[in-house]
């Protein structure tokens, strides 16, 4: 069963074949005609091939230039990757300083306002000692 459907699948190629070998023949009129016919295609082949061959160097050409760019821009990545690291290094140490500031500036104004405190202490007790200076020596 397996044999007879290989012929027979074999058999209708082979026909098809004779079939369009039949049609190629009544399509030209001569020899000259068919030749004719099959130097043209075989120009046109020729012109579609270096057509072809162009675009193949164009993109060739076209892919160079774009990994040539992405191995530019890939650096610059990197470039400004690590610039942007250094960047944030700086900022967090400036933090670091800014917060040192800040809390010594908190610290001045605590001290300044304890100053304030005890100047005043001093003049309200300063203002007192005048005040009982004359009674005291009234008496």
């Amino acid at each position: 069963a397996v044999v007879s459907t290989q012929s027979a699948h074999y058999g209708r190629e082979r026909r098809n074949e004779l079939f369009a070998k039949k049609g190629r023949k009544q399509e030209f009129q001569d020899q000259g005609k068919r030749d004719e016919w099959i130097s043209s295609e075989l120009k046109s082949y020729g012109n579609n091939l270096s057509t072809k061959e162009e675009q193949l160097q164009a993109l060739t050409t076209e892919v160079g230039d774009t990994k040539s760019r992405i191995s530019q821009i890939s650096e610059e990545i990197k470039e400004r990757s690590d610039n942007l690291e250094e960047r944030k290094k700086e900022i967090e140490e400036t933090n670091k300083e800014l917060s040192k500031i800040k809390m010594e500036r908190d610290e001045v104004q605590s001290k300044r306002k304890e100053l304030w405190r005890q100047d005043s202490n001093f003049e309200q007790s300063l203002n007192t000692k005048k005040k009982k200076v004359p009674t005291a020596t009234l008496r």
